[in-house]
């Protein structure tokens, strides 16, 4: 006897060749497999609502027989011989028969490892995105960091404060555009450029440097600069 499972997925059927010939009696059986319910559900025929258990179909005879390309009579022997066989049950009425495939389980019973496969697809992809956010960020804090780098000859190496920008959605260029803006205001002060730095320029106060218009630097305003740069130290 062979053991063993395939998985053959429902979306088989929409194959050109699915339906192309007179179905042979194996492939009647397999696709009573593939239309049976995989779940409980709800049919309606003629504006009424049948209830259709995990592993039933409601399929009247003379449908089949139009899939299979078949004589309606052929199709009445055929589930017949499944009926006195024990691998279907059969419930009918006006509007439908009711096919109920007893073993059903046998054949579709869902897989433990599927879960397993399924959960640790989940966890890789969630695990995919996120190493793939990181490294985006990675990226743009090495281009800003040498973007700032450049504009006030200094080697930073330290991005304090840009990952929470980047994860508030600003980007690369909000980034030089607070940078170019500082460097104009603050770098002729020998004071004031100390605060060129991560720490200030990438603090919480980044939406509000970004936002604001130039501002040079003069005697009257450096002190409330460096009041400023102080307190986003402390925050």
């Amino acid at each position: 006897m062979i053991k063993g499972w395939i998985k053959i997925h429902r979306s088989l059927t929409e194959s050109e060749l699915y339906l192309s010939e007179p179905f042979c009696r194996n492939m009647a059986w397999i696709d009573m497999l593939i239309l049976a319910n995989h779940h409980d559900g709800k049919l309606r025929v003629r504006g009424h609502i049948i209830e259709l258990k995990r592993g039933q179909l409601g399929w009247s005879k003379a449908a089949l027989a139009g899939r299979w390309r078949w004589s309606r009579s052929k199709v009445q022997r055929f589930l017949g011989e499944l009926h006195a066989d024990g691998q279907i049950a059969q419930q009918g009425s006006n509007m439908t028969s009711l096919i109920t495939i007893l073993n059903y389980d046998e054949f579709q019973n869902s897989d433990p490892d599927d879960h397993t496969r399924e959960k640790l697809h989940q966890n890789n992809t969630k695990k995919l995105s996120k190493k793939k956010k990181t490294s985006t960020h990675d990226d743009s804090t090495t281009e800003v960091l040498a973007y700032l780098n450049e504009k006030t000859g200094r080697n930073y190496k330290t991005s304090h404060g840009l990952t929470s920008r980047f994860q508030e959605g600003y980007s690369v260029a909000d980034c030089k555009a607070v940078i170019d803006k500082k460097v104009a205001d603050w770098a002729r002060s020998e004071k004031m450029s100390a605060y060129l730095r991560p720490q200030t320029l990438f603090s919480n106060k980044f939406d509000s440097y970004l936002n604001e218009g130039r501002q040079p630097l003069t005697g009257d305003n450096e002190q409330l600069f460096k009041l400023a740069a102080q307190a986003e130290e402390i925050d």
